[in-house]
């Protein structure tokens, strides 16, 4: 089924993998359908003329924001920063955008952060590469054809061999002075892993960035078929939604009862915390728009995700 990472950026270090997996790619193409963009906490639409005043140009956004990240070209493959550190690099991401008018890559692109306002720049800068930006100017983003997109991850399973843990969930987690022990349960039993020496958990305790991203797939949703929904808040600053919050719906090519759903944290929930969110604030929009889906739906999740960073 096509969700989660779906798309890839058009780049060799993304073609070079693929092609040594043998997994092939293709140009992503647009999508069809009604996508309409709504303030999903207070159940309303809103209007499109209002999204564009109030997003700015984007292409403009892209461009600025690919010359900034041209100044700090270390941040691509380093974290150790200069000294003295450079003012925009001190910055928050809320901070750069109204500095060097971002706003328009604020709602549309950057996710997945928590509260990406409150980030630190270099945060957004690592994570939103110049590959990306191109991809998005061009209209060059990849994906597997025929919508295999499990067709990387299985091709990548021989190459594991014994490293990769299937269908394993972690059940207790030791902190000890010189190492962490994780034991996870597998199908084939308990694993134990150990991982960090002293020196490593004193630099990795001070990345203080616990957040939830999750992504699923409803059925039976009382979403309008072969519709997409994005959420905004007008009256929150540059219109990203307040988190925790879904960002947005997708319609499921050729399946008219699915629909994908993305969703932000900025600080970790349990799974079951984050469906119930997902179904009472889907509901809740389908009913103040007075659709009749909503009388007649019987959500069910038939895949779901959590990524807790």
């Amino acid at each position: 089924m096509h969700y989660g990472v779906v798309i890839y950026d058009n780049s060799p270090i993304v073609t070079d993998y693929f092609g040594y997996l043998k997994v092939p790619l293709a140009p992503l193409l647009g999508g069809s359908g009604t996508v309409s963009v709504a303030d999903w906490a207070n159940a309303s639409v809103v209007p499109a003329s209002a999204f564009a005043s109030g997003q700015g140009n984007l292409t403009a956004a892209l461009v600025t924001y690919d010359e900034l990240l041209a100044k700090y070209p270390y941040l691509v493959n380093e974290f150790n920063l200069p000294d003295p550190v450079p003012a925009d690099l001190l910055l928050t991401w809320g901070e750069s955008i109204e500095k060097y008018t971002l706003e328009a890559t604020a709602f549309t692109y950057i996710q997945g952060f928590g509260n990406s306002l409150a980030q630190p720049a270099p945060t957004i800068l690592k994570n939103f590469p110049a590959e990306t930006v191109q991809s998005i100017l061009t209209g060059g983003f990849l994906t597997p054809p025929d919508h295999a997109n499990p067709e990387p991850y299985d091709a990548a399973l021989p190459e594991l061999g014994t490293n990769a843990l299937i269908s394993s969930n972690v059940t207790t987690i030791y902190r000890r002075r010189d190492c962490i022990e994780v034991s996870v349960s597998t199908a084939t039993g308990c694993k134990l892993i150990q991982d960090l020496d002293e020196e490593e958990y004193s630099l990795f305790r001070h990345f203080n960035n616990s957040t939830t991203v999750g992504d699923a797939v409803l059925m039976n949703s009382g979403i309008p078929v072969n519709t997409s929904a994005t959420n905004l808040n007008l009256a929150a600053s540059y219109g990203v939604p307040a988190m925790p919050a879904i960002y947005g719906t997708g319609a499921v090519a050729g399946l008219s009862d699915l629909h994908t759903v993305y969703y932000g944290s900025s600080y970790a929930l349990s799974d079951a915390h984050v469906k119930a969110n997902i179904l009472e604030t889907t509901a809740r929009l389908l009913k103040r728009l007075k659709h009749s889906s909503v009388d007649s739906a019987t959500p069910e999740f038939v895949g779901f995700n959590a990524h807790n960073q």
